[in-house]
């Protein structure tokens, strides 16, 4: 399933993403997480664990941009979900993104949603330009 894909995944909206439970993230092939609107870890799916390789119980609550993918905290990234927050509105945004890390850089596609209603994002992560995960 590619990252594009979610957009239908069991019928859901953009602004429905709030109803998307733990379970559906885990079933996912590439990496989830959920955030708030200061970019706080709410849930992080087993494929995402996987890429960073951090557990799951360490992350949550932590700030996505500046604790755990610190090279996200760029205009290129936080940037547009920041403006997805502050748009006062659902929406989405697709970009391309390299996640750099010490001694190693991965290209990713990226889906950031924002979720008006249930003031929640999510951020869906898949390895290479094609949409599929290749993990």
């Amino acid at each position: 399933m590619c990252v594009r894909c979610f957009a239908d995944f069991e019928g859901l909206s953009i602004e429905s993403l709030g109803g998307v439970t733990e379970e559906d993230l885990e079933q996912l092939p590439f990496g989830a997480v959920r955030i708030d609107e200061k970019g706080a870890i709410l849930s992080f799916n087993q494929a995402e664990e996987a890429r960073f390789r951090f557990k799951r119980a360490a992350v949550i609550g932590r700030s996505f941009f500046e604790d755990v993918a610190p090279c996200t905290s760029v205009r290129a990234f936080r940037g547009r979900f920041d403006e997805l927050v502050e748009a006062g509105r659902s929406g989405q945004a697709d970009l391309e993104f390299v996640f750099e890390r010490p001694n190693e850089s991965q290209l990713v596609r990226v889906l950031l949603s924002w979720d008006a209603v249930a003031r929640e994002g999510l951020l869906l992560i898949s390895s290479g330009l094609s949409g599929s995960a290749d993990e």
